[in-house]
């Protein structure tokens, strides 16, 4: 199956009209920048909260309620049994939620006021971290049947994501459970750029954050298929 840009172009015009009518994405996304008016006197430790939420409630919460979404509405069925892959599928909505999660994560930066010379080190990492979390939301919104089960399910997971590092520092068990989830390796990422090493110094976190990356891919492929088989 080849990949069409074309077919890309249609479906985020598609999912940009229906963001607007949103309501519940559109809410969620204030949640964030709130945080970091509230968490502004806490510089660099607010910062990676802040941005742990974002990847958390926006970016997973987001990618899973707009393929929920699809299937209230009858529509995944048909996208799954038309020529649209996998990749045009995930793109089409990853685009519209990378975009957003940006907007909020400049949008926190500033709020917070750190130093203008970390905000495209600050923003990659955000980037990375997102694209992991796009596809931890896309297989949960593929999973379960509707909106209600899929925040149900997506909300629980999102605090794991973002609980675990907050804690990491005062329990070693939770430390131990916390360096295998990607949020917690942005945090340590954050926190050597924000004392002045270059983002390759973090090379250990990265590399956690790109196998997260594949893993994650590799298995919303698999479901991607699995499902659009149960519907052939």
């Amino acid at each position: 199956m080849e990949f069409s840009i074309n077919r890309v172009n249609a479906l985020v015009t598609k999912e940009i009209k229906d963001l607007k009518k949103n309501t519940n994405i559109l809410i969620l996304s204030v949640i964030p920048i709130l945080a970091s008016i509230i968490f502004k006197k806490n510089g660099m430790l607010g910062l990676s909260m802040c941005l742990n939420m974002n990847a958390t409630m926006i970016v997973c919460a987001t990618m899973s309620m707009l393929i929920a979404e699809e299937k209230e509405k009858n529509t995944m069925r048909t996208l799954m049994l038309s020529a649209v892959s996998p990749l045009e599928f995930l793109i089409s909505k990853a685009i519209i939620t990378l975009v957003l999660s940006i907007i909020i994560n400049i949008a926190m930066f500033l709020i917070i006021g750190i130093s203008s010379q970390y905000l495209l080190q600050f923003l990659i990492i955000g980037l990375i971290l997102s694209i992991s979390m796009i596809f931890i939301g896309a297989v949960i919104g593929l999973i379960f049947k509707n909106q209600m089960s899929t925040s149900n399910a997506s909300v629980p997971i999102s605090l794991i994501f973002l609980a675990l590092p907050a804690y990491a520092s005062s329990n070693k068990t939770v430390e131990i459970i916390a360096k295998f989830i990607p949020t917690y390796h942005s945090n340590e990422l954050l926190d050597e750029v924000l004392k002045g090493e270059s983002l390759i110094s973090g090379m250990t976190h990265l590399l956690v954050l790109f196998i997260w990356i594949v893993l994650a891919g590799i298995f919303f492929g698999y479901v991607y298929k699995k499902r659009r088989l149960q519907d052939l």
